[in-house]
């Protein structure tokens, strides 16, 4: 307190109130903590500049269930409980892992960014544990996993040193799928979640054409490259270029169609 007497207060955040008041509609917008996770996963790619990286997501179901007859459930019909997305970017060094624990980060604004996708996870799952190497190429590397949920955030960090040959990047699993979100996933088809994000990353793929990104499902998988955009020739799309005030990613695409 100063000689004054007046004191000043630090503005406190209410994560579990951010979560509960972020706009989130399952039914239509289902894909929306995987593609906030890519979008991630691509920043970092592009952080430590590989041009070929992968983004790799995995969708782990209860294999557990049964039908009433005591019958294996169809892949489709069993429930989901994790996803999984790994990528071979920067991973999550101090900088990296302050913004983390920022909300409203103005880190990647200049990507379009506005520090809030990883409230998405916290809408549609019940914790987020990360796992992550970091370090230059041919150096010791750190490794960091941590845990974010609610109420407190991040929680249970742990840095330890790794060795040289650990190649960078980072693990992401979204644990515990909520029943009011997961109802609206489980039947997808991955050939679905792969058009959805073709839609949502087009752009971005447009210009880093050696990106890949492979869905698995159990034995079934599907793989997005530059193959699978529309070929101008054939079709013709247009790129939405925003400013202010941005849409969540900035720079969006519309698929189009014949006209």
């Amino acid at each position: 307190m100063s000689a004054s007497g007046k004191r000043d207060l630090e503005m406190k955040t209410n994560l579990a109130g951010r979560v509960d008041n972020l706009a989130f509609h399952p039914e239509r917008e289902v894909y929306w903590p995987i593609f906030e996770a890519v979008k991630n996963s691509l920043d970092a790619i592009e952080e430590i500049g590989n041009p070929s990286g992968k983004v790799v997501i995995e969708i782990q179901r209860d294999e557990t269930q049964l039908s009433i007859d005591g019958k294996p459930l169809p892949r489709v019909s069993k429930r989901v409980e994790n996803i999984i997305i790994s990528d071979d970017g920067y991973g999550f060094d101090p900088a990296n892992l302050e913004s983390f624990n920022e909300l409203d980060s103005r880190k990647k604004r200049h990507w379009g960014g506005k520090g809030l996708g990883r409230l998405y996870f916290l809408k549609a799952f019940d914790r987020v544990e990360v796992e992550s190497y970091f370090g230059a190429e041919k150096e010791n590397k750190t490794h960091v996993q941590f845990t974010f949920a609610l109420p407190k955030g991040i929680s249970d960090v742990t840095e330890n040193p790794a060795n040289a040959e650990v190649i960078s990047g980072t693990v992401i699993r979204l644990i515990g799928y909520k029943s009011n979100c997961e109802k609206f996933f489980r039947k997808k088809h991955l050939s679905s979640l792969k058009n959805d994000l073709m839609r949502h990353f087009m752009s971005y793929l447009m210009f880093h054409p050696d990106i890949t990104i492979l869905i698995k499902d159990g034995d079934e998988s599907e793989l997005l490259t530059k193959h699978d955009l529309p070929d101008r020739t054939e079709s013709s799309f247009d790129c939405l270029l925003y400013t202010s005030p941005s849409p969540r990613d900035g720079l969006l695409s519309r698929m189009p169609s014949s006209a």
